[in-house]
């Protein structure tokens, strides 16, 4: 099973892979996200989102980690949550919103992931922005 051998492979990293082997680290959480998103497994997602999210080096790598933490948010009826959460991607991204403080934002959590999905999906790249 793929999850199985995603999960030993990172079992298998060093104690500082991030700093050593950044790139397969990444691939493997974000790999190790995927599958435990296909597995309903929120707790494994959150886990490697949080993983991803702490050693991120630009917000293009942590785009797919972010995209997931808006699923989760989402399936745990965080919904207010999940479209803030969005809504500071697509901020970060160039995308600004105006938005009242006494009203909810106008866009659906589905319409803000959709769109963060088509900037995954084209290579959308953000270089120019920082990490907060």
């Amino acid at each position: 099973e793929a999850r199985l051998s995603i999960d030993m492979a990172i079992e298998l990293l060093e104690d500082h892979h991030w700093e050593t082997h950044y790139s397969l680290s990444l691939e493997l959480f974000e790999m190790s996200a995927s599958v435990s998103c296909i597995h309903g497994d929120i707790t494994k997602i959150s886990s490697c989102v949080d993983e991803i999210l702490t050693h991120a080096k630009s917000i293009d790598d942590s785009l797919k980690a972010s995209s997931f933490l808006v699923k989760v948010l989402a399936a745990s009826s965080k919904f207010q949550e999940a479209i803030t959460k969005c809504l500071v991607i697509l901020e970060n991204l160039g995308e600004h919103f105006q938005t009242d403080d006494n009203a909810p934002p106008s866009a659906s959590v589905d319409e803000l992931s959709v769109v963060i999905e088509i900037l995954l999906r084209n290579n959308f790249s953000c270089e120019k922005f920082k990490l907060l």
